[in-house]
């Protein structure tokens, strides 16, 4: 099992599967019972792969679960559930629900996903969620469900500043996995328009259709590599296009905190997800509200430059792990 506690006694046990080493396993799973273990406050174990036989050599008071991926998991964890006491934690970091059938496979979801979340809310003690959105289309679903927002590992990316790259024109970029393909082509058209005006650098996916206009391609790294992956692509100006769904107006407000922890300067969409109290710059998702305010923020650079270092004030005081780890405490051990 990876991430084990020291010697020093803890007041309870605790195992927690995660769905992926990706973002969403580290945010929601890897980093948090890290953390945990760290503070002495509880002793987690995490895991990749659903095992009844941990139970039998780890004594838990609670097990999280990210994605159940069975129905014959589902059974065990009801087992365990009746004959040992032991408290069922679902944890939900997105509203798969609203996910159509035709892109579960781009997120690396089963066909019958929706069903096994279903149940598994049904299973679950408690139900752990990122956002109010996901909370709200839970409700009557589940008597018992925390918000716990998704918060920055200051210590994964401590010591990181953006590279200045040279060059003429200002360096606009993304970063991201190809679950983003629909919010990038929602910007196709500004991306040619400014073709000519902006060095484009995309980081983790960009779409066929837009490569010709786009200076710099960089292919996906592990999420290790991540942090300081992203800090070498010494960008201007961060951007997060999101498209207007359901699915997307219950995200967190994640990848302004990852840009911002690094200083880079943030225009995103204007969307419930990224309407909260970070100094970024919304825009109307339409192509020339896009390409309007793109050209006025680049005019000065300067002033990009003092806004980035303000998210990044901001990020470090108001969204750090560390300073609230007791919530993911409070929201993974249920009272018997």
């Amino acid at each position: 099992m990876s991430d084990g506690a020291g010697s020093l006694p803890t007041p309870c046990q605790i195992i927690a599967q995660y769905a992926d080493l990706a973002g969403c396993g580290h945010y929601r799973i890897i980093e948090p019972a890290s953390a945990l273990n760290q503070a002495g406050l509880a002793q987690v174990a995490t895991v990749a792969h659903w095992r009844e036989a941990w139970v039998e050599t780890e004594p838990a008071s609670s097990i999280v679960v990210q994605v159940a991926t069975s129905p014959l998991q589902l059974a065990q964890l009801s087992v365990l559930q009746t004959l040992h006491g032991v408290k069922l934690v679902q944890e939900l970091d997105d509203l798969t629900s609203a996910l159509p059938v035709d892109k579960l496979a781009a997120f690396g979801l089963p066909a019958d996903i929706s069903e096994l979340t279903r149940r598994m809310t049904e299973l679950a003690d408690r139900v752990v969620v990122s956002t109010e959105v996901i909370a709200d289309a839970l409700h009557g679903k589940h008597r018992d469900i925390r918000v716990v927002p998704n918060r920055i590992d200051l210590g994964r990316w401590s010591g990181l500043t953006p590279m200045r790259v040279p060059g003429s024109k200002p360096r606009v970029g993304w970063a991201g996995g190809r679950t983003h393909h629909d919010d990038l082509l929602m910007l196709q058209a500004v991306v040619e328009a400014l073709a000519d005006e902006i060095d484009w650098v995309f980081f983790g996916s960009c779409p066929d259709s837009m490569l010709p206009w786009v200076q710099e391609f960089h292919h996906a790294v592990s999420f290790i590599e991540y942090p300081a992956k992203l800090a070498r692509l010494g960008l201007d100006l961060a951007i997060a296009p999101l498209e207007s769904t359901a699915f997307n107006e219950a995200k967190s407000n994640l990848k302004l905190l990852e840009y911002g922890i690094l200083g880079y300067p943030v225009l995103c969409s204007d969307l419930l997800p990224y309407q909260c109290k970070l100094p970024v710059t919304r825009v109307a998702n339409r192509p020339d509200a896009w390409v309007r305010t793109l050209r006025a923020l680049l005019a000065d650079r300067d002033a990009l430059r003092r806004q980035g270092a303000m998210l990044r004030d901001a990020v470090v005081k108001d969204w750090a792990l560390a300073p609230h780890v007791g919530d993911w405490l409070s929201a993974w051990v249920v009272a018997a």
